[in-house]
């Protein structure tokens, strides 16, 4: 069963247009899981709305087709590779919601 991760929603987005949530002063709008399915490495996100999901229960969303994986690796190193450049390049100083991603010419 899913469980609320206490982040409070900040109105701000992520540049993947997911909502930025804070909680005990670190801002967050993704965490993901790596898993191996069907002899693949899959990266997921873990995190919806106020909700965090385990491990098991993103696998079965990926099966199901409720949940889409983020990357897909041949190994799982580079999976995790994949999970740790993503992480370092999210962006959670966020833009309001609505607010344009292009930049002015």
């Amino acid at each position: 069963m899913p469980t609320k991760h206490g982040g409070k929603n900040t109105g701000l987005k992520n540049q993947y247009g997911k909502p930025i949530y804070e909680k005990d002063g670190e801002r967050f709008s993704e965490r993901s899981t790596t898993l191996e399915i069907e002899g693949r490495y899959i990266n997921a996100p873990t995190i919806y709305g106020p909700v965090e999901l385990t491990s098991k229960e993103v696998e079965d969303g990926v099966y199901s087709g409720n949940i889409q994986p983020t990357s897909t690796h041949a190994t799982e190193r580079q999976a995790v590779r994949a999970a740790v450049m993503r992480s370092k390049n999210m962006q959670h100083r966020g833009r309001q919601a609505g607010e344009s991603t292009e930049k002015s010419r």
